[in-house]
């Protein structure tokens, strides 16, 4: 989750971090199509990547909370 104008950690870093993170992953680099505020990459199991740029600056948006628990929901649970 990233801010499009955060000025502490300008939103480039973010998506540097997200694309490294991909190509370690062997992810897609492509996100998949969806209705989601994140971008959902398809990799390998077990790893996710999803990346949530919104328009505002280095703050926590008010859907944050819901967002991560869907997205550590969805993973397969460790044994």
């Amino acid at each position: 989750i990233h801010g499009t104008a955060d000025d502490t950690i300008p939103l480039l870093d973010g998506e540097l971090a997200r694309n490294h993170t991909l190509g370690r992953d062997a992810c897609s680099l492509t996100p998949e199509p969806g209705a989601s505020t994140c971008e959902t990459h398809d990799c390998p199991a077990p790893w996710a990547v999803e990346f949530c740029p919104w328009p505002g600056a280095h703050a926590v948006p008010e859907w944050a909370g819901a967002e991560m628990w869907r997205f550590f929901g969805s993973l397969p649970a460790l044994e």
